[in-house]
Order: structure tokens, then C-alpha cells, then sequence
């Protein structure tokens, strides 16, 4: 017989170190209501997992609490350095502005920059979903431009592959307008060296 326990952490974007105190709390939680009751066993194993930010959060609580959990799967979590991913997301920031920013403004989009902050609306579409599909018809209308962008951001695709550029770059943009303001706040700045 298997179980889990999960929680939403106590607020939205960059929350990594509360987000592993959250954690800790549900563990504790957990071990409290099976020593109330002897309803229920209480489990063999405990296991913690998550992916992407989740990912970041499993890792760094293993690390600081070794003895809450028995295993942990950290999937896609931005554990190797994070002052580098951010440098790589922000470097991807200045060159879609550099290569598409006639266009954006030409279809009504404002993806704002990384020391001003990304505009409201952007983020407003961007949680509605509308975002993605005028983005993904200018990079379609200007596919030598496109490739520029992936070649010159680095981005780790199949540039043969046309979907799966355009998928990796809208990845990355999402990743920009959701947590550029969010990561500029909590950070208290703009990190970006470039």
C-alpha cells in the first residue's frame, strides 16, 4: 500500500529557501498525524520529488535535511548553477529583443527589457496563453532570423527541426516573462553581466 503527501508552496516564483522549509513543515505533518492515530501505518520509505523549481527544492532539501527523506528525484532542477542558468536566460532576453523587437512591437507585443522589468500585459498574455501564438508566427514568417537567435543564444536544439526551435524558444520566453520581475525583486536586482 503506498501514499503522498504534497503541498503548494506559500506563494508563486522564485521561492526556493521557503519553499524547502514548506517542505520540512509537510514532513513534519506527515509524521505527527501518523503518530496520532494507529489507524494507519506509518510508511517504510519516504520519498521527495519534483521537477524544474521543484527540482532545485529537492535537492537543496536532501542537502539541508538529510535525515527527512529516504530518496529524492530532483528532475530538471536547476542544480548545477543558478547565477549561470539565470545569466543564460537573461542573455536569451537580450538577443530575442535584439533580433525581434521591431516585430513584437509591429504585432503589439512588449516584452519590456531586463532592467525596466517585463511590461504587465506581456505576463497577462503570457498566463492566458496568448503569448505564444504570435510569437510563434513571427519566429515561422522569419525563419533565417529564427535560426540566428538559436545559433547566437545558444539554445540546445535540433536547429533541422523546426517545431522543436520553436518550442524550445517559446520555453524560453515563458521562463523570461513569468519570472524576470520576480527574480529582479527577490534578488533585489538586475543580475545580468553580459
Amino acid at each position: 500500500m503506498g501514499g503522498y503527501a504534497t503541498t503548494s508552496y506559500r506563494d508563486n516564483g522564485l521561492i526556493v529557501l521557503d519553499a524547502i522549509e514548506d517542505i520540512r513543515n509537510l514532513r513534519e505533518r506527515m509524521d505527527a498525524f501518523f503518530a496520532s492515530t494507529t489507524e494507519y501505518f506509518p510508511p517504510d520509505s519516504v520519498f521527495i520529488g519534483g521537477p524544474s523549481e521543484g527540482g532545485l527544492v529537492t535537492a537543496l532539501t536532501i542537502e539541508k535535511y538529510p535525515d527527512l527523506f529516504d530518496r529524492a528525484l530532483s528532475i530538471c532542477g536547476s542544480i548545477g548553477n543558478f547565477y549561470k542558468q539565470l545569466q543564460y536566460n537573461d542573455n536569451f532576453h537580450v538577443l530575442l529583443n535584439y533580433f525581434f523587437k521591431n516585430e513584437f512591437l509591429a504585432k503589439g507585443i512588449n516584452l519590456g527589457n531586463l532592467k525596466d522589468g517585463i511590461s504587465p500585459l506581456a505576463i497577462g498574455a503570457c498566463k492566458l496563453g496568448a503569448l505564444p501564438l504570435p510569437v510563434a508566427d513571427i519566429f515561422i514568417n522569419k525563419p533565417g532570423k529564427t535560426l540566428e537567435l538559436v545559433k547566437c543564444a545558444k539554445v540546445p536544439v535540433d536547429k533541422s527541426d523546426l517545431e522543436a526551435v520553436i518550442t524550445s524558444l517559446l520555453e524560453l520566453l515563458r521562463f523570461n516573462v513569468m519570472l524576470t520581475n520576480d527574480v529582479t525583486d527577490r534578488l533585489e536586482g538586475v543580475l545580468f553581466n553580459n
